[in-house]
Parts: structure tokens; sequence; C-alpha cells
């Protein structure tokens, strides 16, 4: 292969790549740069932003730019059973269903249960028909029992006098900065639940083996300098004022893991000095989002990275890809502040 010239960059595509080009990367010309990492087209960014994608900005700008941006994502075809995901999606879809009946006000735990049990067998006829792989088979029954434990828990918010008033709803909400600039906000509020006495709570459900809590998962660091990792649940204070929902709401977490002890509501305790912050960091991710800060890749070390290929995760000449592409690693640490 042709050596990579001195000085070369991805900012001189070759005319015969103007395709690619037009996916959404700025691509070397070819035998130039072998290995180096696409840099993002300049100018180019979201028209609006899902409450969940602020988590992959802090966490790695260029990942959200693949996958917010370009809307690159994996493809599995060889799953034998639920992933995590999927595991999660189902469950929605059972208590979304749940919570539409008349089942979802009643105090008897029996009548819950039952409902809950139908609602699960009918989403999986729907969605897998009537033979299951072993697997799945497993992974039901391990739903059912989370259901069953969760059925006592829901009769004690309803006699406690909390009400389902929405579920899986659909929210548009917007991030406005000094200057005038609008990023609009989208979001899926799993459950708003009313008290007459107590207002709102905006939750999400969560049914992971172990659920972290609302603080663990959004910030990170000492007690007394916390940055935040994380958005969500701040931002459906964005989505919930579009409903008509103002004031004061509790956030929070529905947790339905493995462990039936440790089922239950897990509210966010922060201050009003928290959620400002985290108002000002989502304006912060916006005001990189607008100027096209997109990299330069992060070095992430976990078990699942869907881009860790287009990012050259494991590759030994890593940062010799990065030097020798659009960005050069001193100026765009430079760039990022």
């Amino acid at each position: 292969a042709a050596e990579a010239e001195e000085g070369a960059t991805l900012r001189e595509p070759a005319p015969v790549l103007t395709a690619a080009a037009r996916s959404g990367f700025i691509v070397p010309p070819v035998g130039t740069i072998p290995g180096a990492i696409p840099g993002p087209i300049p100018g180019v960014i979201p028209g609006a932003m899902r409450v969940t994608a602020f988590k992959d900005y802090l966490a790695c700008p260029y990942r959200f730019y693949l996958k917010h941006v370009l809307k690159l994502e994996p493809v599995h075809d060889a799953l034998m059973e639920l992933d995590g995901r999927l595991f999660g999606t189902l469950a929605h879809a059972v208590l979304q269903r749940f919570a539409q009946g008349a089942a979802a006000r009643s105090e008897d735990e029996k009548l819950v249960r039952e409902c809950l049990m139908d609602e699960l067998g009918a989403e999986v006829r729907e969605r897998f028909g009537g033979r299951l792989a072993p697997s799945v088979t497993v992974q039901v029954e391990q739903l059912r029992q989370r259901f069953l434990d969760f059925a006592g828990w829901q009769v004690e918010q309803t006699r406690d006098g909390w009400f389902i008033e929405q579920v899986e709803r659909d929210l548009k909400g917007e991030i406005r900065l000094e200057d005038g600039f609008v990023m609009k906000v989208t979001g899926r509020i799993d459950r708003i639940d009313r008290h007459e006495a107590h207002g709102y709570r905006l939750m999400d459900y969560k049914t992971g083996e172990g659920v972290e809590k609302p603080d663990k998962a959004h910030r990170k660091g000492p007690k007394d300098a916390k940055v935040w990792i994380d958005l969500q649940l701040p931002l459906y204070r964005v989505l919930a004022r579009s409903a008509g929902i103002e004031g004061e709401v509790a956030l929070g977490y529905i947790a339905l893991p493995k462990k039936r002890e440790e089922l239950g509501f897990l509210e966010a305790h922060w201050s009003e000095e928290d959620l400002r912050a985290a108002d000002e960091c989502a304006r912060e991710v916006v005001r990189k989002v607008r100027e096209g800060v997109f990299g330069p890749p992060v070095e992430v070390r976990r078990k699942a990275d869907d881009f860790a290929d287009v990012c050259q995760a494991e590759c030994l000449e890593r940062h010799e890809a990065l030097d020798h592409g659009r960005w050069r690693l001193e100026v765009a640490m430079e760039g990022r502040g």
C-alpha cells in the first residue's frame, strides 16, 4: 500500500468517492491514509435530540455522531435469546397494555396479577408465535415472576393514592440557548403517575438484573464535585412541560430486577441546584452539537461497543490513525475545551 503523503488529512475526499462522502463521512483518497478514522462532515448536525442521546454525547461525541447523525446501528441476525434491550421492550409492552386497562386502578392484587399474566401471554404470542426457543421460554418465565412481584407493589401504590395517568407518552420540548438557538428535544416517558396531594412522578422502567440508583446512573465523581454523565431523568422535566405538567415533580425508576426485595420506586433526590447544573450541562451539549464538535473518538473500555471497529478501539496504531485523520489529537482536545 502507498504511504500517506506528509500532512494529508481527511479534508480531501477523492472525487471518485463522492457517493461515500455523501453518506456522512469525509473520506481520504484511496490508498493515501491506511486505517485513518473517518471524520464527520462539517455543518451536519441533528435537527432534534432524544433525551437518551445526551448520555451518548457525554460519553463520546464521535459515537454520538455515528449513532444519532448518521443513524448507524448494528445488525444482529444470530440471536438465540432476548438480549437486554429486547427483554426490556417486551416488559414495557406488557406494562403498557396493563396500564390501559381497568385493573391498573384496582386494589385487588389477584385481579392485577391475572391481568398482567394475560397481557404477557398475549404479547408473547403476538411477537413470537406459539413455539418459543427454550432460552426464550426461560426468559418469559423470569419476566412472569417479576410481574407477579410487581402486582403487589402496584396495588400498594394505588392504595396510597398514586394512579397511572399516562404511559409510553411521546413528548417534545426544547432547549433554548442565550442567542435564541433552539434544539428540539424528544423522548418517551415510560410512566407518569399522579397523586391528588403530592403531584406527579415521572418514571422510567428498569428491568436489568440489578438496577442502579438514579444518581449513580446519572452522575459520577466525589460527593462535592459530581459531574453529569446522563441527563435523561432531568430532561423529563422539559418534556413534561409540553404535557402541561409544571412545577416540582418526582423523578426516578421503577425497578423490576431479578431480586424481589429490590423491586419498587427509586426516587432521584436532587436539589434545585443539582437540576440547574443538569440544565446547564444539557445546554453545553447543545452548544457543542451546534458547533459540530464530534470528536475525536473516546477510548471506551466496555464489552459492548457497537462502533469499536469504526473507532479502531483494538487497533495498535489507533493514535496514528487519529493523527492522520480530520483532527489531530492536540487540536481536537483544545477545541473541546
